[in-house]
């Protein structure tokens, strides 16, 4: 479950050429589906003659594969001795979303722990992450399919529920009437909490 950047000579012949080879955009996208969580340019956008036009075709390769690899995709178990209780949630939620429609995951975390063992097992859908700490706030950034937002710790844990509902509507992951499924820890703040799951009704 750990973050995994794939990165070096990923599109190495786009530093003094236009178009890539066939294997440097079969390297990418082989990336995508063994689920690392970034891929990343060096010399290419750094010395290549070509920098915007290698971003721009790593940018199409990864939405490509990525549109496949979300119709095809298996559930991915992760386990994490450290965090049994959350693994076995985020196992939680992909049974939920299976059985609903769910417009996105919402959750309040203290380490970022949460987002990241939700991401590793890949639900088809956002997964809003919030933080009081914005060093955990810009290490989420990394993570698959979240999206990160620095805001102060709420009082008590059913005051999550109305500030994932808040940021999903401004952040467009759902609109008044959807369902989304928060998972917070009692007490908030408190590391390795991660306790409840909540099928909510955004208002």
């Amino acid at each position: 479950g750990n973050p995994c950047i794939i990165a070096t000579q990923m599109l190495e012949t786009m530093t003094p050429s236009a178009t890539p080879t066939r294997a440097e955009v079969s390297d990418v996208a082989n990336a995508v589906l063994d689920h690392a969580d970034a891929v990343m340019l060096s010399g290419e956008t750094a010395v290549g003659e070509f920098p915007v036009e290698s971003v721009e075709m790593m940018n199409r390769i990864v939405q490509d594969i990525q549109t496949y690899h979300d119709e095809t995709d298996q559930a991915f178990e992760v386990r994490c001795a450290p965090a049994r209780t959350t693994a076995a949630l985020a196992r939680a939620v992909r049974e939920i979303i299976q059985t609903e429609s769910i417009a996105g995951v919402g959750l309040f975390t203290g380490t970022g722990t949460t987002a990241r063992i939700l991401s590793k097992n890949r639900p088809p859908c956002p997964i809003l992450a919030i933080s009081q700490n914005a060093s955990v706030v810009r290490r989420m950034s990394l993570y698959y399919g979240v999206f990160p937002v620095r805001a102060d710790a709420p009082e008590h844990t059913r005051d999550v529920l109305g500030m994932v509902s808040r940021f999903a509507l401004e952040r467009k992951i759902a609109k008044a009437g959807d369902k989304i499924v928060v998972l917070s820890g009692r007490p908030i703040g408190q590391e390795g909490a991660t306790n409840t799951l909540v099928v909510h009704t955004v208002r």
